[in-house]
């Protein structure tokens, strides 16, 4: 009579290597599990769908923020499709995020704050 299928050092071998192998897919399930608030986190590098953080003040008021430490002030208003507005950073109080255009895959200098979707203000260094 022959040895038990179990009894056979290979299939002994094979058996512990796919309980191994179990055991390590069910601690990354898990660990992915735990994780997955901070695994699954979606970021939209242009203006869509940002909420509007800035709204203009009333009427002859003049509008200024600081940027990198230079004063800008409002040019003028404008219209601009908000996939191509990309946010580069937020003013020095760290409150208001200031946009720049993307053109030909460059950011372009000119800074904007954004008012409502689509809706922009200019911004240019105070004299």
């Amino acid at each position: 009579m022959s040895e038990p299928i179990f009894a056979r050092r290979s299939l002994t071998v094979f058996a512990a290597l796919l309980l191994a192998g179990l055991a390590v897919l069910s601690a990354m399930a898990a660990w992915d599990r735990a994780h997955r608030s901070t695994l699954e986190v979606l970021t939209e590098p242009s203006a869509l769908g940002d909420p509007v953080v800035f709204t203009v003040p009333d009427e002859g008021s003049e509008v200024s923020v600081q940027i990198q430490g230079v004063r800008m002030v409002v040019e003028r208003p404008i219209e601009r499709n908000d996939g191509l507005m990309y946010k580069s950073g937020y003013d020095d109080t760290g409150t208001i995020p200031v946009y720049r255009r993307m053109r030909g895959g460059r950011l372009q200098s000119t800074y904007y704050l954004r008012t409502a979707p689509g809706q922009y203000l200019i911004l240019k260094p105070a004299s």
